[in-house]
């Protein structure tokens, strides 16, 4: 609607008006955006609606201003919502916003006049950098995987988990999130951090394994990460890669003995099927194949 106003008073010729129609817009859609974000479980984005909401229950116009002001550094910094370059641009349409609506920010007799194509290009970037994106999660994917994988009501199925994590964790978060996502669960296989997730290798290593073949445009940056971590491991402890015990041991299902020894299990519990290791993770299928214990 208020997007929608901002056209009509551009095609009127109400230049400032459309500008400041857009910034309204776009703060709009950013609020809505955000609620869509804490109904997922983003807590930044509620500490942002609840401080929000008291202040529009309280009438608190200042704090409300205060908010507006700060929506697009909390967009940035905070959900993740807005990335840094986007951000450039659009705080350029909030300071000519001012510039049209106060007349404070303008030399007296010196009122701002935008030009048409400035405004078009306001209008542009309103769209395509806010309200055509989906409010994709940012880093607050890992404060809820954190949470979700130590809990009961996470899968323990090894299919199932593939599908849960593919839903909840890929489905919606920026392309940047889910290599860094990717990265932190090997992270936590090769070194041990947090290590709350130290008893879960059985949940972690499928989640793994569904961002390496359900989202296979990030495995390649997160392959050179893994391969960085074993690197830095092996020029610690002296061991060679993918063959060491170390990182079978890690992966808390099995681990092969070097010299070709048969593998053992390091539970003694009975329980289903292994998943793959790390190590199997960085291997081809024909090879994985072939060293399958």
């Amino acid at each position: 609607m208020h997007f929608l106003d901002a056209v009509k008073a551009y095609k009127a010729g109400a230049l400032r008006g459309a500008l400041t129609s857009a910034w309204v817009a776009l703060a709009y859609d950013l609020i809505a955006k955000y609620r869509e974000l804490s109904a997922m479980g983003d807590a930044a984005a509620t500490a942002f609606l609840q401080s929000w909401d008291n202040a529009t229950a309280a009438g608190d116009v200042a704090k409300l201003l205060q908010l507006e002001a700060g929506i697009l550094e909390d967009a940035t910094a905070n959900t993740q919502v807005v990335n840094r370059i986007a951000r450039t641009h659009l705080e350029r349409l909030r300071e000519d916003r001012h510039r049209c609506a106060h007349p404070a920010f303008s030399a007296e007799a010196d009122l701002f006049e935008p030009s048409p194509e400035l405004v078009r290009l306001h209008l542009v970037n309103t769209v395509d950098l806010v309200l055509s994106q989906e409010p994709l999660q940012g880093k607050a994917i890992f404060d809820l995987y954190d949470v979700d994988v130590q809990s009961p009501g996470f899968p323990t199925a090894y299919e199932r988990i593939l599908d849960y994590v593919e839903q909840r964790y890929l489905a919606r978060v920026r392309a940047q999130n889910v290599r860094n996502f990717g990265t932190v669960l090997a992270k936590s296989l090769l070194k041990g951090v947090p290590a709350q997730w130290e008893p879960l290798h059985r949940k972690i290593i499928p989640s793994l394994v569904t961002v390496r073949d359900r989202a296979p445009q990030a495995w390649p940056d997160i392959f050179a990460a893994i391969v960085r971590l074993i690197e830095i491991s092996n020029r610690r402890t002296g061991l060679a890669p993918l063959h060491s015990s170390l990182l079978f041991r890690i992966s808390g299902l099995s681990f092969k003995r070097r010299h070709g020894q048969p593998c053992r299990r390091l539970s003694t519990t009975p329980s289903p099927p292994p998943s793959p290791t790390i190590a199997s993770l960085l291997v081809s299928p024909s090879r994985n194949s072939a060293q399958r214990c």
